[in-house]
């Protein structure tokens, strides 16, 4: 009897609420489960990532029963996100998802073929609300239970198109001997994440032609990944030796050294790559960038130059021309090219990674829990706002100012430990917890009102 009379409550509620996404709340239970999804800049290190900041800071605020699930994902993108979350769903029952998503996504990343109307539509299907309404309406119900499945058998497909690829390459690889499938085999493998598979391909590979610039290439991505530096040092030194004409190779080197902060070793195996192929931005890039850490803007504007000229809406170039006037002081022209970065990422947000991220949301508000949609640090919220604005039980937050504020103190190394998107990097501690600072003021009342 209670049952039914909640039900009705709750019905009539949502009829007299609409979609009021103030009154969109977690179920009243002790426990709070809050799942963090995003790439590496959720995933963090052991001891620094956000989500651990947060559930401290949680708890530090009276709420001691409260569990946070940090499934950030080094090096992913939407696609693999949204591929893994029904997953999460499953195993954590989170009341609220915090996602800060979309910096890996780009030309590469998998683009769904359904219109943005059916992502609508199938949105709206999955909402509690409209559950609740459709389940009020039995015909309607039956539709959206065909969208469902309609919506599962596309998932299949995808999954027997992966399973086909795997099979085509394995088959060339293992009954033709293709060397070049094995080795597009391989990547896949890496990129999957399915080290076991990829390391028997690679043996396999490495059996055929250990020395190829191919092999030479897959063990030096695999080793950087895994940390495993020592390794890694003794294939740059054959790389140096005896692969001094082949600019993969190079350049490869070049980002290593890079990201190892040795930025007058990068820029001479950068340098190399240019005098044999000029017109490749992401070499280009990779000496402006060295170029700006070692501080020399004269040759920094030169090759900023050349990228710009080359291309006008790359993204990298434009990251670059933002922190080179940053560096010289040119507020006026940093903010113009900021502007441009905004522009051109919220346009290319929506062509590969906008229907992603609306299937996600989707899920997650299909189960009845919330979605904090968190902007990265120094960006503008308001892009991701177009994108959910007309949905309930999303709530946004912004990095942005005491960023900016914190910067101009502190200085950009105390609250980033790198610049791999230019605008910003991986956070410090310091970072965590300005991100944490700007969360709390959205999460806090939605917890606060769930429990009152």
């Amino acid at each position: 009897m209670i049952f039914f009379v909640e039900v009705s409550l709750r019905l009539i509620g949502f009829i007299i609420i609409g979609f009021d996404d103030s009154n969109y709340l977690i179920s009243k239970k002790e426990e709070v489960r809050i799942l963090t999804i995003g790439e590496s800049t959720t995933a963090g290190s052991f001891y620094n990532n956000y989500p651990l900041e947060l559930y401290e800071r949680i708890v530090d605020a009276g709420y001691s029963n409260v569990t946070v699930i940090n499934k950030g994902i080094n090096g992913t993108n939407s696609a693999v996100i949204l591929s893994k979350i029904s997953d999460w769903l499953k195993q954590y029952s989170p009341d609220i998802v915090i996602g800060m998503i979309g910096i890996n996504d780009g030309d590469q990343t998998l683009k769904y073929s359904g219109t943005l109307v059916d992502d609508q539509i199938l949105f709206i299907q999955n909402l509690r609300i409209y559950k609740l309404l459709r389940w009020a309406q039995n015909y309607l119900f039956k539709k959206n239970e065909k969208i469902i499945r309609q919506r599962s058998l596309w998932e299949k497909k995808q999954k027997l198109k992966e399973i086909e690829q795997i099979q085509n390459l394995g088959e060339k690889f293992n009954k033709e001997k293709h060397f070049m499938s094995g080795v597009q085999l391989a990547w896949l493998y890496l990129e999957s994440g399915k080290i076991k598979k990829f390391l028997i391909i690679l043996e396999k590979l490495v059996e055929i032609d250990r020395l190829s610039e191919e092999v030479i290439g897959l063990r030096l991505h695999y080793e950087v990944l895994n940390q495993n530096y020592k390794n890694a040092q003794s294939l740059i030194s054959l790389i140096e030796k005896k692969y001094t004409k082949s600019p993969t190779l190079l350049n490869m080197v070049g980002w290593y050294y890079q990201d190892q902060n040795q930025c007058s070793k990068a820029i001479q195996f950068f340098k190399s790559v240019y005098e044999s192929k000029p017109m490749n931005l992401d070499n280009l890039n990779g000496i402006i960038r060295c170029s700006l850490e070692m501080k020399n803007y004269i040759q920094a504007r030169e090759f900023l130059d050349m990228a710009y000229k080359y291309d006008s809406k790359y993204l990298r170039t434009l990251y670059h021309f933002v922190k080179y006037h940053q560096e010289v002081n040119n507020y006026k022209e940093a903010n113009y090219y900021q502007n441009k970065v905004n522009d051109i990422s919220a346009s290319r947000f929506s062509l590969f990674g906008r229907k992603n991220y609306l299937q996600i949301v989707s899920k997650v508000l299909g189960s009845g829990g919330i979605f904090i949609v968190m902007q990265y640090p120094m960006r503008r919220v308001a892009n991701l706002k177009e994108m959910f604005f007309h949905l309930p039980g999303v709530y946004y937050v912004e990095n942005r100012e005491n960023f900016r504020e914190a910067i101009s103190k502190v200085g950009y190394s105390k609250v980033f430990s790198d610049r791999f998107a230019i605008d910003f990097g991986h956070t410090t501690p310091l970072g965590d917890r300005l991100i944490v600072d700007n969360i709390m003021k959205t999460l806090l009342p939605i917890i606060k009102k769930n429990r009152d």
